[in-house]
């Protein structure tokens, strides 16, 4: 019997299992608003009169969140609170599966010891999001304010001066 590719598949076992252990038990603070950013994402384009398949497709696809969740701790208190809360009744429209979404996401956040917020909290969060980002002039170019403020005052006094004489 040859050792060596006993050995060889043993090792990269062990390997992937060790890494595979590591990759269930991810920082939640670093994931999970990327994890709800998502969901909200998904909620906020469900149908306003979706059909039977939709709902559906979105059931199965809520009943199946906890699968792809990285921490098994949350893993397990998502499992219970689709068990205790189903999706089903907020399947109509999507404002109530984007409540849904919201109270799912604050009840989970209330075991975890995260901070609860309101709907339109979230909802402005949201929406935030896409706005393109303001860029302040000095920030841009790197000078304080205060001396774009007097390169302008300048450039003014100049233009002043040559067009007086």
């Amino acid at each position: 019997m040859n050792v060596l590719p006993f050995l060889k598949r043993w090792f990269l076992f062990k390997l992937f299992f060790s890494y595979y252990s590591i990759m269930k038990d991810l920082n939640a603070e670093i994931w999970l608003p990327h994890f709800w950013f998502f969901l909200y994402s998904t909620a906020h384009n469900y149908p306003d009169f979706p059909n039977k398949v939709m709902k559906r497709k979105y059931y199965d696809f809520v009943s199946n969140i906890p699968l792809f969740c990285p921490n098994v701790s949350i893993q397990k208190k998502l499992i219970e609170l689709l068990d205790y809360f189903p999706v089903t009744p907020y399947l109509d429209n999507r404002d109530s599966f984007t409540y849904w979404i919201h109270f799912i996401q604050n009840k989970l956040h209330k075991e975890i010891g995260m901070e609860e917020k309101q709907y339109f909290q979230h909802l402005d969060e949201y929406y935030n999001r896409f706005l393109p980002k303001q860029y302040k002039l000095s920030e841009k170019l790197g000078i304080q304010k205060r001396h774009i403020i007097f390169a302008l005052l300048f450039i003014l006094a100049c233009f002043i001066i040559y067009y007086t004489q």
